[in-house]
């Protein structure tokens, strides 16, 4: 069964649902038989690196709304992340654009990997605080 995934490394969301899903068909002993194509979709192709930005004051200027609402929107979803096994670190989160990191992920299902560095990447950028983009001075 191959299952496309459309899904971009700075949505908290499509975070959860890969891990849902993997643990469907875990769940349901299809994991060997299934095969997962990744697919990118950027949410904001025009996205810049923050590095030491407010992740908070970004989402509210993004989607008009308070700073709290942000903050309790972004601890509601590390709430349901966690429900996954998964930690979301949002003060440590660091926007940015997303480009380069689906490349490296196209590189690595070239070479069988896609889903691994899929994880890694989503780790590094939710958890860890990790960019996607090299610094520039």
């Amino acid at each position: 069964m191959k299952i496309q995934m459309w899904s971009d490394f700075s949505c908290p969301f499509c975070y959860i649902g890969k891990r849902h899903l993997k643990t469907a068909l875990a769940a349901c002993g299809l994991t060997d038989r299934a095969e997962l194509v990744f697919r990118s979709f950027e949410l904001d192709p025009r996205a810049v690196s923050l590095r030491g930005g407010d992740v908070y004051r970004h989402l509210a200027e993004k989607y008009d709304m308070s700073i709290e609402r942000a903050r309790e929107m972004t601890e509601h979803t590390a709430r349901q992340a966690a429900l996954t096994g998964l930690i979301f670190r949002f003060d440590r989160l660091i926007p940015a654009n997303t480009f380069d990191a689906h490349r490296l992920q196209h590189f690595a299902a070239e070479r069988g990997k896609a889903d691994a560095i899929g994880d890694a990447l989503m780790s590094a950028f939710f958890s860890e605080g990790e960019t996607f983009q090299k610094e520039t001075r």
